[in-house]
């Protein structure tokens, strides 16, 4: 029993690392926290993954700095009038692996073993993705935790009432990702919710909770931007949900209620 319980753990191993994962990269004008980014991709244990950094006609170093990357990390020249999703998009088109992730250029994963971990539970042919937890760190210094999100395990009426795991902290096999058309170029501000919600709306989407923190994320400091899409968001929210058959005015303002410890 105890040769066929290791054997089993052996073949699972094999199976995990030939997962390959794509991390996906926005980069514009993010010099400043930029290498705490590569540095969290490059410190990964999980052997087969790819690093693929858009980056948006940035001037304040970025390209210099990226271009001095490994073997591992690809870089793609991209418009500074691009919003995220389309560089996103460009990433899904050019991304090789088998599950894709989109780690933003200010934030970082939580320990070294975050892919393998991934790797490990997408083993499984039978699951589509997997998700976590965030914790929202202050803008100048990861270590100060602001705030904790905890997805929780996904229920159909959960995501009619505004559930979603956050984007950074879900992976997704990449057949997925083409099979919805990725991101909406019409949503600029909520592209994310909808594709999240066009993919566990899917009848055949599994997904598994790991329930652990899986990615540092910098609070956005409060500027005009910033406010703007706090303000547009819950309108293409509600979009979305209509979109997709489900929730609602009350489910888009429970949702965003939820939020405002991350802006007060």
């Amino acid at each position: 029993m105890e040769v066929s319980f290791t054997a089993a753990q052996a073949a699972s191993a094999v199976r995990a690392h030939g997962v390959k994962i794509s991390v996906i990269t926005a980069c514009r004008n993010s010099f400043h926290n930029l290498d705490d980014c590569l540095d969290s991709v490059a410190s990964q244990t999980h052997p087969n993954l790819e690093h693929i950094v858009i980056d948006g006609n940035s001037r304040d170093g970025c390209q210099e700095r990226l271009s001095h990357q490994g073997a591992r990390l690809t870089l793609i020249g991209g418009d500074d009038r691009d919003s995220i999703f389309s560089a996103w998009n460009r990433g899904i088109e050019r991304a090789q692996g088998d599950v894709l992730c989109f780690l933003n250029a200010d934030d970082t994963f939580e320990h070294p073993d975050v892919l393998a971990t991934v790797a490990q539970a997408l083993a499984d042919p039978w699951l589509s993705a997997v998700y976590g937890n965030v914790k929202y760190v202050k803008n100048d210094d990861l270590r100060i935790v602001v705030r904790q999100q905890h997805s929780g395990e996904f229920s159909r009426k959960k995501l009619a009432w505004g559930w979603a795991p956050p984007t950074t902290a879900l992976f997704v096999r990449r057949s997925w990702y083409r099979r919805i058309g990725g991101f909406s170029t019409q949503l600029p501000f909520a592209a994310d919710y909808d594709a999240t919600l066009r993919l566990f709306a899917q009848p055949f989407f599994k997904s598994r909770y790991i329930g652990e923190s899986l990615v540092r994320k910098r609070v956005e400091p409060l500027h005009p931007n910033t406010v703007k899409k706090v303000l547009h968001r819950p309108r293409e929210e509600l979009q979305a949900m209509r979109r997709s058959g489900l929730g609602g005015v009350t489910a888009v303002a429970w949702k965003n209620l939820t939020k405002l410890g991350l802006y007060l």
